[in-house]
């Protein structure tokens, strides 16, 4: 799975130390195209906030119920300027509207 596939979830589980269903966006892209990566991205986050708010997860993933979510992004390339500035606005947004949110670097 990957970024360019906003249509399926790329990994779902259980963090055991948290209880947070993680759900992650496995992102190889560069940022040599910015405009059209912030685009991807916000097709994939957008995916999968559909996903968890039409209960759709519920039926793929039951162990999901009664647990908080979080959308965890893992970039091969760190963000410019602009994709820092994105990530910035989704972790604020997500977590107002009460999802955790978090980049990391794929190692």
């Amino acid at each position: 799975m990957s970024i360019e596939q906003k249509d399926k979830v790329d990994f779902i589980g259980i963090n055991k130390e948290t209880g947070y269903v993680s759900l992650a966006i496995s992102d190889h892209l560069d940022w040599s195209d910015t405009q059209l990566h912030l685009q991807l991205l916000q097709s994939k986050i957008n995916a999968y906030l559909s996903f968890i708010e039409s209960e759709e997860i519920y039926e793929s993933y039951p162990e999901a119920r009664g647990r908080s979510f979080k959308i965890q992004v893992y970039v091969q390339y760190l963000p410019n300027e602009a994709g820092s500035d994105f990530f910035e606005k989704v972790t604020q947004h997500l977590g107002n509207a009460g999802y955790a949110f978090q980049v990391k670097p794929i190692c």
